[in-house]
């Protein structure tokens, strides 16, 4: 059972994860460049830091190796891939 510091801690991980999946969904209605690209990457990983200091496991990492198995697809494709990734992350966090 979750003590309420765990509890607020987990909560505010979710939110995290949730608000950069929607900030994602948000960017399918766009013409999805490199550039465009790239800014939601960093903002993708700055979020994953600060998950990962609040839970100890690197899931930085965990996304860059995401990045390199889905580097093949389309900009668009790997920003729905990584909305995808973000909403299975925060169910299990």
């Amino acid at each position: 059972m979750y003590n309420s510091f765990d509890y607020n801690y987990k909560m505010n991980n979710i939110k995290f994860l949730t608000d950069t999946a929607r900030q994602g969904i948000n960017l399918l209605g766009n013409n999805i460049n490199k550039q465009l690209f790239d800014i939601y990457r960093n903002y993708v990983v700055s979020t994953l830091r600060i998950i990962s200091n609040n839970t100890r496991i690197d899931y930085v990492n965990l996304y860059y190796q995401f990045l390199l198995y889905n580097s093949n697809l389309t900009f668009y494709e790997q920003v729905k891939k990584t909305v995808e990734f973000l909403l299975e992350l925060a169910k299990n966090v």
